[in-house]
């Protein structure tokens, strides 16, 4: 049991996943920023897409978001309103534009998942003998993740399916929850469009195995125009912005990195260029995309570090470098200390010294 309880406070997410809930909130005249505080979540993440920030407050906030606002299914009504382009859910709808299949789309997308969380493990099940297949999260501690967290990853994910495929009429087959049935299930029956069964032993998604094969339509004009709302909810959150082709290819950077997209080629495609008219304007701006790039891994890999959570390793995956010992190099180049050692000087173990 106390193994469990230390796994939940080293549960980490990073805080884009939060994206749309302070809208959400503000929707229903309640104080998003007073209930991150109340959760012991540092109100910030509500505009710090890449930090850290712990997942089992996350639930806890999600709990006491949905009893101090009176809304019961409150993990499912934030994930019906989520924009079209899902701002919490990373680069996830950007990946289908590179992508052949649905389950080719799932599995990249559970890749990058896996970056983000070392909470909750997404699987993909195969049943041959039923011709099903599953979406199964799988929380790193014996007890379920509190419902309205996990009601709205699962409500989440049916819709970005639905967006992928670019067919609202897609329905899982069935829907699993390890928790027990609330006394109202309207808005499971609205979103799910399915069964939905309680108390199970699994968290999960079912869905036709077929349902894999179907291809997916990515469209260079469909990427720009996705490209374009992430931006824009970048620039929405910063406290100060510079209008320029470094500033967008940056922005456009943060969005993707983690996903192995951040080649200039793709990045100019997102941005509705070229690679070489992309880099003719960021020369005419002093700088190279190469430069871009490594600025924002600085600024990203500094920001990790300094939170004690995240494995080196998987700071190495957010990042897109191919492994742990090239994040080593250019934290080498940029500090002239290893990651760990910056991590020493830096994180929250050392600003609790210098504070004593």
């Amino acid at each position: 049991m106390a193994s469990a309880a230390a796994a939940r406070d080293r549960s980490y997410i990073r805080a884009g996943a939060l994206g749309g809930f302070g809208a959400f909130v503000e929707s229903r005249n309640g104080d998003p920023a007073a209930l991150l505080e109340r959760a012991g979540i540092d109100p910030r993440a509500l505009s710090a897409p890449d930090m850290l920030i712990s997942f089992a407050r996350k639930g806890a906030l999600l709990e006491n978001a949905a009893r101090e606002l009176g809304i019961p299914a409150l993990g499912l009504e934030w994930a019906l309103a989520i924009p079209p382009h899902f701002p919490n859910a990373g680069p996830t709808l950007l990946l289908k534009e590179t992508t052949a299949t649905f389950g080719e789309w799932i599995e990249r997308s559970m890749g990058y998942w896996r970056l983000q969380t070392n909470a909750v493990i997404p699987q993909l099940v195969h049943d041959p003998e039923s011709g099903v297949v599953a979406i199964r999260l799988s929380p790193q501690w014996p007890q379920p993740a509190p419902r309205q967290q996990m009601e709205h990853i699962l409500g989440k994910i049916v819709r970005l399916a639905r967006a992928a495929l670019l067919d609202g009429e897609l329905n899982p087959v069935r829907i699993r929850f390890r928790h027990e049935e609330p006394e109202e299930t309207a808005v499971h029956d609205l979103l799910f469009r399915c069964p939905v069964e309680f108390g199970a032993g699994q968290d999960e998604i079912v869905f036709l195995a077929e349902t894999l094969a179907r291809p997916l339509c990515g469209q260079a004009t469909r990427l720009e125009a996705l490209t374009d709302e992430f931006l824009r909810h970048r620039i929405g959150l910063l406290q100060r912005y510079v209008p320029g082709v470094s500033t967008s290819t940056a922005l456009a950077i943060r969005t993707v990195l983690g996903t192995g997209l951040c080649s200039k080629e793709f990045i100019a495609l997102a941005l509705g260029s070229s690679p070489r008219k992309l880099q003719r304007l960021l020369a005419r701006e002093g700088t190279t995309y190469e430069d871009v790039l490594d600025s924002v891994r600085k600024d990203m890999a500094c920001q990790l570090l300094a939170d004690a959570t995240a494995p080196i390793a998987a700071i190495a995956g957010m990042l897109d470098f191919a492994s742990p010992a090239a994040l080593t190099l250019a934290v080498r180049r940029w500090t002239g200390m290893t990651p760990s050692g910056y991590r020493q000087i830096m994180g929250p173990a050392a600003e609790a010294g210098s504070a004593a």
